[in-house]
């Protein structure tokens, strides 16, 4: 399903499996559809850590070098829009996996025709990785 709040689009899946169990799941899942997980971010643990009651949130950091070597060559100023984003979202009776795809954010941009099925690619790989870790 795609979610959108005026420019920004998200892929996003509701799964039964438990916030834990999907974070775990995260790196090996990433790796079987060619993409790496270079780093991560708990978001709720650093809200909380500022007082703040929020559910179990974190968001890992994917990344295929080779599309990043290719996207960041022809549009080097949009290096803010990598890694790609996966968020995990607690939710009741399970959780919101989601992920930035790169065809939305890009797509105001005239780029070449190489560069857009990189994109693409990217995306496909993303969306793999959002429906694995829902089923």
């Amino acid at each position: 399903m795609l979610r959108t709040w005026g420019s920004y689009v998200e892929y996003r899946k509701l799964g039964r499996k438990s916030f834990q169990e999907v974070c775990e799941e995260v790196m090996p899942v990433a790796e079987k559809n060619g993409l790496g997980v270079v780093g991560g971010l708990d978001m709720s643990g650093t809200l909380r850590s500022k007082g703040f009651a929020f559910p179990d949130m974190r968001i890992f950091l994917l990344c295929n070098a080779a599309y990043a070597n290719i996207f960041l060559s022809a549009a080097p100023e949009m290096v803010s829009i990598l890694p790609c984003h996966l968020s995990i979202t607690a939710r009741d009776g399970g959780v919101e996996i989601a992920a930035s795809l790169l065809s939305y954010l890009t797509r105001d941009m005239k780029l070449e025709n190489d560069v857009k099925a990189v994109v693409e690619a990217a995306d496909a790989k993303l969306k793999a990785v959002v429906d694995q870790l829902a089923s």
